[in-house]
């Protein structure tokens, strides 16, 4: 007497071997499918968030530099060191450094010490290059951020 293992049996079966390889080949392509998608999205979504920031970035910075030049224009220096800290209250996570036409600090916010040096060469390689094309003035405004 032969004895048949049920496990066996059902997938040599021909009815169910067609279903389930149609069914195989529907998964794969829906996994395939919806990863695909995902990914765009995810690409999509890192774009739309970088550009996001950018432009805040590009719009706080010209805020502060439209309210540096001001109060450093009536010659109070304290009104600057009002407005960075007020940036920095509303987000922690800029650093805000004013400096003069020669280099040197004149308002900074707490916890920006790292990112002193780095404006430091910025703003020196910006004079560096304004003088070697023709003397005229530029405003360098450098923010740095860290992405997580």
């Amino acid at each position: 007497m032969a004895t048949i293992d049920p496990y066996v049996h059902f997938c040599h079966t021909r009815a169910v071997q067609v279903w389930t390889k149609l069914a195989i080949g529907f998964t794969a392509t829906a996994i395939v499918i919806v990863s695909v998608y995902g990914a765009y999205q995810l690409v999509e979504e890192q774009r739309d968030l970088r550009v996001a920031a950018e432009r805040d970035l590009r719009l706080t910075g010209a805020a502060l530099q439209i309210a540096a030049g001001n109060a450093l224009r009536d010659r109070q220096p304290a009104d600057v060191r009002i407005v960075v800290d007020t940036v920095k209250l509303r987000d922690p996570s800029l650093d805000v450094l004013v400096f003069d036409a020669a280099g040197g600090l004149i308002a900074g916010s707490w916890g920006s010490g790292a990112a002193e040096d780095l404006v430091r060469r910025s703003i020196h390689e910006a004079q560096r290059t304004t003088s070697a094309v023709g003397g005229t003035t530029a405003s360098v405004i450098s923010v740095s951020f860290q992405l997580e």
